[in-house]
């Protein structure tokens, strides 16, 4: 059980990770020990200590271990120490370090100056990037109707196709034995014949009962008449030709009760300014088509979007269509949209939008010719990977309610299911996986009127099969590649930890001595004293009773940083410090201390990053008897 968990949360913390979004490079703060907003005074100070417990002089029996480390200190405080170093570093880690030598190669000294190089240049890397791809987008929607699982009226249409089917197959045959049988053999089988047909009907009556009888439940229904309704394609590439212009290229496929069609569209978007770009764009299909579209941001709490279209119709007539959109910042989370429209675009349309961190809510009211609309919208997140949506909307042309919820099931994967109930569309279920940028939709027409069953069966049904597909595919293929990327990460990581390793116990080899005073020190004024302390695998109890290969002991390394009978550990990795490593990489980490102050026991568990300062009366173990 516990190896499971384990296994989910490294599939947690890597499913949403770049491939190089680790380098594998120390932390100078943590192996200096000190904060990331810590002074260089401080800074110093925690170099001076370090270099006075690991300096090779000291070590004159171990020169070429201590050196080893004070190499490591000695690179640290080089970084921390220079403002310019330390500003890059906290920009983008040891990447920065690289890319302002590169800066200072060509001549750039002030902070500001090397800071202006380097967002260019990380601007520039950035755009090279965005050239190479072309963010292709895509929509493919299969709709189908299932009407005849529940609408009896379907149900029985297509069971009387299928009999007049199955009564034209045999008059086909009795014709074609017709044919093959002369009058001779029809005199000598004429008893056998006769008894025969008979069999025929007594058959052929009970089988009429029968079907009369599901005619009458509206039950019988064929595989056949559950059929793809309609079928439609959408893909757009985008090019970006020049930092400011993208040009932007798209389709449209569609199929509808054996009726096709079809568009073509280019767009061109030219970034004006830092406020306002504009787009245009022309079609082709079923009658040409050219689109103008702008934004313009007034101020950091209000812009305008405006568009204008004109459509070629049948007989060569044209039609125009315009609209323009004002949208205003309410609040932290609310923005108000007004929308007024004319032309083939006529309508007054007014949304109000909130968005928290764990909830989105969207309210809508619009009056036009074609269409009045009033809709609400609630969306909440149950967990970081899925949410629940519930949508209700009342207008001119019926009423609707749709629930339904989606999970995050892969790291480019969502799967969404929802249940659509209204009057005059019917029942509709509707499936929906998202991969990247492709959407994959499969809306199934369960029935075309309100009723019980379909409803209850759209939404039990599909949650049944998606448990039992989550519990026996999902979670053991997950288990799997967990598992799979675990012994991977271990296995190209395995030199770099055996090195890690050696290190940690030459610095825990080289501090023992002065631990050891240290210690002393603080238990002749009943001081700080730890007692144990574990880091790695440590979450459960029963891994903190000793040392394995996922767990281990950092009690000196933990005491070399007691100070005036008080511990201080900074955000971030523990396994940067000197005396640590990581041994349970790619997995989450515990630190485990058990610890001893004015001669009472103390116990605290936290997780790797972070901080932690002891001691704490909130730690103070109860009284044993």
């Amino acid at each position: 059980m516990h190896e499971m968990q384990r296994r989910r949360e490294f599939f947690d913390m890597h499913e949403d990770e770049n491939e190089d979004t680790d380098d594998g490079k120390p932390n100078p703060y943590q192996v200096l020990g000190v904060a990331q907003s810590a002074t260089l005074e401080e800074i110093e100070q925690a170099f001076r200590r370090l270099s006075t417990l690991f300096h090779p002089d000291k070590h004159p029996l171990h020169k070429q271990e201590s050196e080893l480390i004070f190499t490591k200190i000695s690179k640290a405080y080089e970084v921390l120490k220079n403002p310019t170093n330390r500003q890059l570093y906290d920009m983008d880690k040891d990447r920065a370090l690289v890319l302002g030598q590169e800066i200072a190669v060509r001549g750039v000294s002030k902070v500001e100056e090397i800071r202006a190089e380097y967002e260019r240049l990380k601007r520039r890397r950035i755009q090279q990037y965005l050239q190479m791809r072309t963010n292709a987008k895509g929509v493919v929607v299969a709709a189908v109707d299932a009407s005849a699982l529940f609408d009896n009226s379907v149900a029985v249409e297509a069971h009387q196709r299928a009999r007049q089917r199955q009564q034209e197959q045999q008059q086909q045959k009795r014709q074609a034995r017709g044919k093959r049988t002369d009058a001779a053999e029809d005199e000598r089988d004429t008893e056998e014949t006769a008894e025969r047909q008979q069999t025929k009907r007594r058959q052929q009556l009970t089988v009429d009962m029968h079907d009369d009888e599901l005619e009458a439940r509206g039950m019988s229904f064929s595989l056949e008449d559950i059929a793809i309704a309609a079928l439609s394609i959408q893909q757009s590439i985008e090019c970006p030709v020049s930092d400011k212009n993208v040009v932007t290229f798209s389709g449209q496929l569609g199929v509808r009760n054996g009726n096709g069609s079809g568009s073509v569209l280019a767009s061109l978007r030219h970034q004006i300014s830092n406020l306002a770009w504009g787009e245009v764009e022309v079609g082709a299909g079923s009658g040409g088509q050219l689109t103008v579209r702008g934004l313009r941001h007034i101020n950091k709490h209000l812009y305008f979007v405006g568009m204008a279209t004109v459509q070629q119709l049948n007989a060569g007539r044209y039609a125009l269509g315009y609209s323009g959109t004002v949208a205003q910042t309410l609040g932290a989370h609310t923005t108000g949209f007004l929308t007024l429209g004319g032309g083939i675009h006529s309508a007054i349309n007014s949304t109000i939008s909130r968005t928290t961190e764990n909830s989105q809510f969207t309210g809508i009211m619009q009056f036009g010719l074609n269409q009045t609309i009033l809709g609400l919208t609630y969306v909440h997140n149950l967990t970081d990977s899925s949410r629940f949506r519930i949508a209700g909307k009342a207008g001119s042309n019926g009423v609707l309610i749709e629930y339904g919820a989606d999970r995050k099931v892969a790291k480019n994967t969502r799967i969404g299911m929802s249940l659509t109930i209204g009057i005059p569309m019917g029942i509709v279920f509707k499936l929906k996986i998202t991969r990247v940028a492709q959407q994959y939709v499969l809306p199934i027409t369960l029935s075309h009127d309100v009723l019980p069953a379909p409803a209850v069966f759209g939404t039990v049904v599909p949650l049944a099969l998606y448990s039992l597909f989550h519990m026996f595919v999902m979670l053991p293929h997950r288990a799997r590649e967990a598992q799979r990327k675990l012994d991977q990460l271990r296995e190209e990581n395995a030199e770099k930890i055996a090195l890690a390793k050696r290190e940690a116990k030459v610095a825990i080899d080289l501090m023992r001595e002065a631990v050891e005073r240290k210690i002393a020190i603080e238990a002749e004024r009943a001081g700080l004293i730890i007692i144990k302390a574990l880091y790695g695998r440590v979450k459960e109890p029963q891994s903190r009773r000793e040392t394995s290969e996922f767990v281990i002991d950092v009690t000196l390394p933990l005491q070399s940083h007691v100070k005036d009978s008080e511990l201080h550990l900074h955000e971030g990795s523990k396994a940067n410090m000197l005396g640590f490593y990581d041994p349970c990489i790619g997995e989450t980490k515990h630190l485990y201390i058990s610890y001893k102050f004015k001669e009472l026991m103390h116990e605290v568990l936290i997780p790797d990053e972070e901080p932690l300062s002891i001691p704490k009366r909130s730690h103070l173990l109860p009284m044993r008897r």
